[in-house]
């Protein structure tokens, strides 16, 4: 009786460690999905199964995202990699990429679950192209933009899986990190018409603005768009001239027509519009030029107005921000500018 009653109160015992959390319970055949979360960036990882712990040699490459043939080696303006495993909660360093044919060894213990993060660091030259990173490359899980090794600068880390990598007896397993990165070239920006002209009928204007960049097979990120409507001379009431501009669309190359007339802030001298795409590298927006693009990007700029005979001359400026990429993972913000006139 003595034993029953020991035997009891153990599976009462462990059935509270259960409830509580500290054993975890998986379903037979499922694996626990682990999310991560450091340094602002969060990413979801599946520890993995069967992983066999052991030296293994990384070869890791970056290529031009417009001329796949063409390999970039590691350097202060292109990028570089570290990669790290998480033990107890914590991130270690385990050594850094070599873009040499023999590769570099690092040494993947049990406890990291089989998940190497490889952390890139971009460069004054090109953009990491995180999406065509991870597409192209079945042993990555997912990624995010953190300061993985709180240094203060956010980098791309990469969650690759070793699950999949046989191990042979007597040689570490190869595996290949394929990075793939988009020339960045700034843009300049021109209109295709500086004035617009309609009648007192309510109708649709339309202005192209288009961008252009010194070389083809290059792109840039951009954050924000913003249009500010004035006048182009005398004493100017925004407030009177709500009226006048009944929406604001914007078309952005690849994502089309943004509605931005919700976004209206009256302010001292103009009527101000505003369209956030992202705030750092991480969430930014994307545009590429490649070499049958013409070297053109467009951007066309959809105003609904109602004007009356007596209403001013209007000056229509737009404003693109871009991400200017710097040395060791730092970036900043640059911008351009047009305008149009609009009257009746």
């Amino acid at each position: 009786m003595k034993n029953e009653h020991l035997l009891l109160l153990g599976i009462i015992f462990v059935a509270l460690l259960v409830y509580a959390g500290y054993i975890p319970i998986h379903p037979v055949g499922q694996q626990q999905v682990v999310t991560v979360t450091t340094g602002g960036g969060t990413m979801a990882v599946v520890p993995a199964s069967g992983f066999s712990p052991g030296d293994f040699s990384m070869i890791a490459t970056a290529y031009d995202d417009f001329v796949p043939g063409t390999s970039i080696a590691i350097a202060t303006t292109a990028w570089a990699a570290t990669y790290y495993i998480q033990t107890g909660g914590n991130y270690q360093s385990i050594g850094a990429a070599s873009t040499a044919a023999t590769g570099a060894t690092i040494v993947v213990p049990a406890e990291s679950g089989g998940i190497v993060y490889v952390a890139v660091t971009g460069g004054s030259s090109y953009y990491i192209d995180a999406p065509k990173t991870k597409a192209n490359d079945a042993k990555i899980q997912s990624y995010s933009y953190m300061d993985i090794g709180n240094t203060g600068t956010k980098n791309f880390v990469f969650a690759m899986s070793l699950a999949t990598v046989a191990r042979l007896s007597g040689y570490p397993p190869q595996v290949a990190f394929n990075l793939w990165l988009l020339k960045y070239v700034g843009p300049t920006v021109s209109t295709v018409s500086d004035t617009v002209t309609t009648s007192t009928v309510t109708t649709d204007i339309f202005s192209e603005f288009y961008t252009t960049a010194g070389t083809v097979n290059s792109g840039y990120i951009i954050t924000k768009v913003d249009v500010y409507i004035m006048q182009c001379s005398g004493s100017y009431t925004p407030q009177a001239y709500t009226g006048d501009y009944q929406y604001v669309k914007i078309n952005i190359p690849g994502k089309g027509y943004v509605d931005i007339t919700g976004s209206m802030q009256i302010r001292t001298n103009d009527l101000y519009y505003s369209y956030v795409l992202g705030s750092d590298l991480g969430d930014g927006y994307y545009i590429k030029t490649g070499q049958n693009d013409l070297n053109k990007q467009y951007y066309t700029l959809d105003r609904k107005v109602s004007f009356g005979a007596s209403d001013p001359e209007f000056r229509v400026c737009w404003t693109l921000y871009y991400i200017v990429p710097g040395a060791s993972g730092t970036w900043s913000i640059a911008t351009v500018t047009d305008s149009v006139y609009d009257m009746y």
